[in-house]
């Protein structure tokens, strides 16, 4: 099995633990949103930031950490190593989302990994403080473990569609999914990411995305802007 290198030392720390940075990057999180203004002040005294450059690990499978990491600005890829040593894009986090929270409720390492694919800057909130806030705020506590929920479920929906659907119906679903309902929208993340993701290579998705182009039922400009011409036909793709 194919192991990461440590690119933790592209990390570049700048700790604080106040200010209007870390204001903005816990009230962008729903779990804090329902926090009054005195409530929030108590989280950002356990709160730091961190940046991480391109292609640096916030955390690697098998670490162990009692943290709470919210993205405040840039953007984090969440992946795991196969079996067979491919990459697995789980998801993609941009402002206001967070992650680690199962390390919060177990003793158990981190079962993947977070690297930065831009320039990212992260604030970490100590485990053992958090917990002691969500003594008082048990909200908190709910809706982490909602989110969780909502993650492990979309999971079992990944494994499924993979398991069950053909690649072109996932690639469909995922471009209706990412247009909202508009005709032409830009795609999040680069194709690379998209096609693990979505549990296929490059060539696939390349494929497929050219052979929608054959039937007229998409365009694409440039490297990540996708028109959809027939949005009907998208969805009869099996």
């Amino acid at each position: 099995m194919k192991t990461r290198p440590n690119t933790n030392q592209n990390a570049n720390s700048n700790s604080n633990s106040s200010g209007s940075g870390f204001s903005s990057c816990l009230q962008g999180v729903p779990i804090f949103q329902h926090l009054t203004e005195e409530e929030l002040k108590q989280v950002q005294k356990i709160a730091k930031s961190k940046k991480f450059t391109k292609g640096a690990h916030v955390y690697q499978a098998g670490e162990e950490t009692d943290k709470l990491f919210v993205v405040n600005s840039g953007q984090i890829k969440i992946s795991r190593i196969t079996e067979k040593g491919d990459e697995q894009v789980m998801r993609v986090l941009g402002p206001g989302d967070f992650m680690g929270e199962l390390s919060l409720f177990s003793q158990l390492p981190m079962n993947d990994f977070a690297e930065a694919t831009e320039n990212t800057v992260v604030c970490m909130l100590e485990g053992s403080g958090l917990k002691d806030i969500m003594k008082d705020n048990p909200t908190i506590a709910f809706k982490i473990l909602e989110e969780l929920s909502n993650r492990l479920e979309n999971v079992d929906k990944r494994v499924e569609e993979i398991r069950h659907q053909s690649t072109k119906w996932r690639l469909a679903q995922t471009l209706l999914s990412l247009s909202k309902g508009e005709k032409t929208f830009r795609l999040p993340i680069s194709k690379g990411m998209l096609a693990s993701q979505m549990g296929m290579n490059n060539a696939t998705l390349s494929r497929n995305l050219s052979y929608f182009e054959e039937l007229g039922l998409i365009s694409q400009n440039g490297q990540r802007e996708i028109t959809i011409h027939d949005h009907d036909g998208l969805r009869e793709i099996e």
